[in-house]
């Protein structure tokens, strides 16, 4: 198994569900987003990001903090809103390239998986296939939300004898996610339940395992 593998397939997986916005837009809960769903929590944030205006001249500190603070304005953050990202562009007065974006989701993706090993202790000896599924969850819903909203999942992975991943892939549907998505990562617990008992049936001792049934 890898961890810069799954990385990689976590974001072409991250990619195919979250689309690429190169304006600042408010997310479902009014928080300031851009990019691939790279929340921006302040002003100052926005500061370290490679924002444009539309004739890709950089923009001034102080120029990105202005238009934070404009789009921030319209909702203040923790009321939910009901508006598409399409709808911040007729306004929006700076972007991003899409390199910025995958430079954005890249580090942002580190950030989490560091998370992910502080939330779940086994993180780098589980099965690939599982690496993919829990990088993609707690991208989408940020480490607080996976940890705090998702307790039977969490309690699933960290069951004393092991993880139960097949518990896993019925307690990781996200309802505000397509059902697409919701499949592709079911499938990856559901593979790593797969591996899982793969493993545990050539451990030394026992004989070799049947082939698995997909």
């Amino acid at each position: 198994m890898s961890l810069a593998n799954a990385k990689v397939r976590a974001i072409a997986l991250i990619a195919k569900g979250e689309a690429f916005i190169n304006w600042l837009y408010l997310d479902s809960v009014s928080k300031v987003t851009i990019g691939y769903g790279t929340m921006l929590p302040n002003a100052d944030a926005a500061v370290e990001v490679d924002l444009r205006h539309p004739n890709k001249k950089p923009a001034t500190a102080d120029e990105k903090r202005a238009e934070w603070r404009r789009v921030q304005a319209i909702s203040p953050a923790g009321t939910d809103r009901n508006y598409s990202a399409q709808s911040y562009r007729k306004d929006a007065q700076l972007f991003i390239m899409e390199s910025e974006a995958d430079h954005l989701r890249a580090m942002k993706l580190d950030a989490f998986v560091a998370e992910l090993r502080g939330i779940y202790p086994g993180f780098l000896s589980f099965p690939e296939d599982a690496q993919v599924g829990l990088m993609d969850m707690v991208y989408n819903l940020g480490p607080n939300g996976l940890a705090k909203k998702f307790k039977n999942f969490g309690r699933a992975i960290n069951h004393p004898k092991g993880p139960d991943w097949k518990r896993a892939a019925l307690e990781s549907n996200r309802p505000q996610l397509s059902a697409e998505r919701n499949k592709e990562v079911k499938d990856l617990f559901l593979s790593a339940a797969r591996i899982a008992e793969v493993e545990a049936r050539n451990q030394p001792g026992r004989p070799p395992a049947r082939p698995v049934r997909k």
